[in-house]
């Protein structure tokens, strides 16, 4: 049966039972990976109410900003809150785990949320992964630390690219900056050349800028703006999301830092073992991040969080929806291997198909983009050439005769969710 995917859109307020009862919780030793008994069966079915397909967060052009604010929270959320059973126990080891920690995801337990690894990806690219069908995730195992699961700083930033053409940033911790697009929330100010906050850490610009001004910054927090500690305080380096509008309670005139407050979201470590474990409805589900945690603003500051946002957010750029074009010349392989796949919003895959005249097809590929093509700028200007051979033969896993007509379609979905057809061309190769 041909796969489908699905982004479970599900807070945890309202989560989904599977059909198996679970067996008792097997908490796994530390060293060396271990198999662990099955806990419950992959589900054949989920309860109604969830997507068959791909996430859309696709707004209409110039949307109202608390839209685009409520949209960027839900497109986290989702990532927190996709539920998942590995078809064969994963690793994450030392190559891509978060802090050189060991992280293990056994089969035929439940998680939810995106596994806690620096491969930096997104929902949209856990999903291509993913089989609504049975509920599983199926990878191959050296593929899973660059490619599948996320970090604080991540899951937050893929949050706003879903919404957000102004972000240019790595998706990672503490690289929330102007370089990367993101403006302070307030009145608190930094060096305009830092490009990172483990150059110019949080704990200094707190210092710098004084727990009145920090206290007044936090105080304008609303929902999807985020907030940032380069690592000095017992966190270490942490990055979260505000799911709601700060709550400012004041005494005498001024921020009360202790009663005052932020409802956050935010991606986490697996704990002890392969996640947070969590009792439901005699389920055991295993959890790697919060989509409801109250910070207070003494916390906030004692912890040297610093509040940004983007211009989406605050009226200052209006919304654009995905644009994703192809530029340059089409009928020959060589002239679209030589173009590039622009894109507004950051790439998550990219998506190759040759029919023959009749219809029938004859090779495809998918390239599921990482970290580090955000990081080059290649996730909003991809390269063709990437799905070359030699740098010259167009390479969709299939043989193409020479001398005969074939149509290539290419297809992008960036973080807004759904694919775009980007080009369609005849080739004859």
């Amino acid at each position: 049966m041909k796969k489908r995917l699905i982004a479970l859109l599900i807070a945890l307020s309202a989560l989904l039972t599977a059909c198996a009862a679970p067996a008792a919780p097997v908490t796994a030793p530390s060293g060396a990976m271990t198999a662990a008994p099955k806990e419950t069966e992959a589900p054949d079915r989920f309860a109604p109410g969830h997507l068959t397909g791909l996430p859309d967060y696709t707004l209409p052009e110039g949307a109202d900003p608390q839209l685009v604010r409520e949209t960027a929270v839900r497109a986290m959320r989702d990532m927190l809150s996709v539920r998942w059973t590995p078809r064969v126990s994963l690793s994450y080891n030392k190559e891509g785990a978060v802090g050189e920690k060991d992280f293990h995801f056994y089969a035929g337990r439940l998680y939810a949320g995106l596994p806690y690894t620096e491969a930096g990806g997104s929902l949209v690219q856990f999903l291509q992964y993913y089989d609504f069908e049975t509920g599983t995730l199926t990878v191959e195992k050296k593929r899973v630390n660059h490619l599948v699961g996320n970090v604080c700083g991540g899951a937050v930033m893929w949050g706003w690219a879903a919404v957000s053409h102004t972000l240019h940033g790595m998706f990672q911790s503490g690289s929330m900056t102007y370089a990367q697009g993101v403006i302070p929330v307030g009145s608190w100010t930094y060096p305009a050349d830092i490009t990172t906050f483990h150059q110019y850490p949080t704990c200094k610009i707190v210092a710098d800028n004084g727990e009145d001004v920090m206290m007044e910054s936090y105080a304008l927090l609303r929902m999807a703006d985020g907030l940032t500690s380069s690592g000095e305080g017992s966190l270490g380096a942490h990055t979260v999301m505000a799911a709601e509008d700060a709550v400012v309670v004041r005494k005498n005139g001024k921020v009360d830092p202790e009663e005052s407050y932020v409802i956050i979201q935010d991606q986490r470590g697996g704990g002890a073992a392969d996640g947070y474990p969590v009792e439901e409805d005699g389920l055991t589900v295993r959890y790697s991040g919060r989509t409801s945690a109250k910070m207070t603003f003494r916390f906030l500051f004692d912890n040297h969080f610093v509040p940004l946002t983007l211009k989406e957010f605050t009226g200052e750029e209006p919304y654009q929806p995905p644009q994703v074009t192809f530029a340059g010349e089409t009928g020959s392989v060589d002239g679209i291997l030589a173009g590039t796949i622009e894109s507004n919003l950051a790439l998550c895959t990219v998506k190759a198909t040759v029919t023959d005249e009749g219809g029938n097809e004859i090779g495809t590929r998918t390239i599921n983009l990482t970290i580090n093509d955000t990081r080059s700028g290649q996730a909003y200007a991809f390269p063709m050439k990437r799905f070359s051979y030699r740098g010259d033969k167009l390479w969709l896993y299939a043989s193409l005769t020479a001398g005969q007509r074939y149509r290539l379609t290419v297809s992008a979905i960036p973080a807004s969710g759904q694919p775009v057809t980007v080009l369609e061309s005849l080739i004859t190769p």
